[in-house]
């Protein structure tokens, strides 16, 4: 339980600890601005996110959450290789979301107000 509520305590002060990067043009950077017009465009009903987006960041949140359950029952039984593979696959599935999200800012880049968010 201590790992967990260390890395729950750390949630919060993260992102407020770090400054702002010198440039967006990096493959992370662009994770996080895809991220941030998928959230934002999926809660407006009449969002132009393509459909493959939307399908791909379904099925790589499915895989992560997959492998967290599995990884959360490693730790739970205290087995190394549940854990273990719990932990490879949900890290496997949200470096795919990631990088799916790269691709949904690279597709909507050129759209306003995105296109100002690379420096």
């Amino acid at each position: 339980m201590l790992p967990i509520a260390a890395v729950s305590a750390w949630a919060f002060p993260n992102p407020r600890l770090f400054p702002k990067p010198k440039t967006t043009n990096t493959w992370v950077s662009k994770g996080v601005l895809g991220e941030r017009i998928f959230t934002q465009e999926r809660k407006n009903p009449d969002n132009n996110l393509p459909a493959h987006h939307l399908t791909a960041a379904d099925i790589t949140t499915a895989i992560a959450g997959i492998g967290s359950i599995i990884l959360i029952y490693g730790l739970v039984v205290l087995q190394i290789w549940p854990t273990l593979l719990g932990g490879a696959i949900a890290f496997l599935g949200k470096m795919w979301y990631v990088d799916r999200m790269v691709w949904l800012f690279n597709d909507m880049k050129a759209q306003s107000p995105f296109r100002d968010w690379l420096h």
